[in-house]
């Protein structure tokens, strides 16, 4: 999806991300490392969300 095809769809996506930015590959490679490290070794059974706090917004909120 182009900025050019949907003028503002990425201004009105922030927006939404309470972090204040869109994610990276990076981000989600940091998580992948922990969960492959020593540090998550004791945890199991979880879900992750790697979403800039998106999934704790109430729907609604602008």
């Amino acid at each position: 999806m182009s900025e050019e095809t949907y003028p503002g769809f990425k201004d009105a996506l922030l927006t939404k991300h309470p972090i204040g930015r869109l994610g990276t590959p990076h981000d989600i490679a940091e998580m992948v490392a922990w969960l492959g490290s020593d540090a998550a070794a004791f945890t199991s059974g979880s879900q992750f969300a790697v979403d800039g706090g998106y999934l704790a917004m109430p729907v609604g909120v602008p």
